[in-house]
């Protein structure tokens, strides 16, 4: 079960560090795109 946890841990600090890399992506472009 522990081991388990530790996954699961590892996968939501992954998907948070993927989702935060894809907002800090996605803001420049949008601010570009705004005149």
């Amino acid at each position: 079960n522990d081991i388990l946890i530790e996954k699961d841990n590892e996968y939501a600090l992954q998907l948070s560090i993927y989702c935060q890399s894809l907002m800090k992506s996605s803001i420049p472009r949008n601010l570009n795109v705004i005149p």
